[in-house]
């Protein structure tokens, strides 16, 4: 665990030894006293959330691009501008 890029230590008023959140997880999951198919369901939520837009390619960009050339070069070569 860090704090601010500074490494942190959760130290419980009754014990000597730092909180362990992984010692804690695999005690509650031993003990059964942890929901055991929570990581599945925060996976699969992390999964199935919204993707980003996906970019479009440099290529259609260029085909977009020269299209619009063609029809400005077109309009000005035959004088409908």
């Amino acid at each position: 665990m860090f704090f601010k890029k500074n490494p942190m230590i959760i130290q419980p008023s009754w014990s000597i030894e730092p909180f362990s959140p992984k010692q804690h997880l695999q005690n509650s999951l031993n003990n059964a006293s942890n929901i055991v198919g929570y990581q599945l369901l925060l996976n699969r939520m992390k999964l199935s959330g919204v993707d980003t837009k996906k970019k479009v390619s440099g290529i259609v960009g260029y085909i977009v691009g020269g299209i619009v050339l063609c029809i400005i070069g077109y309009a000005l070569f035959t004088g409908k501008v």
